[in-house]
């Protein structure tokens, strides 16, 4: 088994336990939004620090 599928493996076991043990997607506040401007090579204009600072896009979490 090369290194990618043991990485792989290792975090759909991760993933599966988090799911079925914690009841993690019940649960709203567990989930976060994941912030498809910031990947990388997603968008052009993400290459820049100061795209990040742009509130529209990149919100604060919110206190509970």
């Amino acid at each position: 088994m090369c290194a990618l599928t043991a990485a792989y493996s290792f975090v759909d076991a991760k993933l599966h336990e988090q799911i079925a043990n914690e009841a993690v997607l019940l649960d709203n506040q567990q989930l976060t939004p994941l912030p498809l401007l910031g990947v990388p090579r997603w968008y052009n204009d993400n290459e820049t620090a100061g795209f990040y600072h742009n509130t529209d896009y990149f919100r604060p979490k919110r206190q509970r």
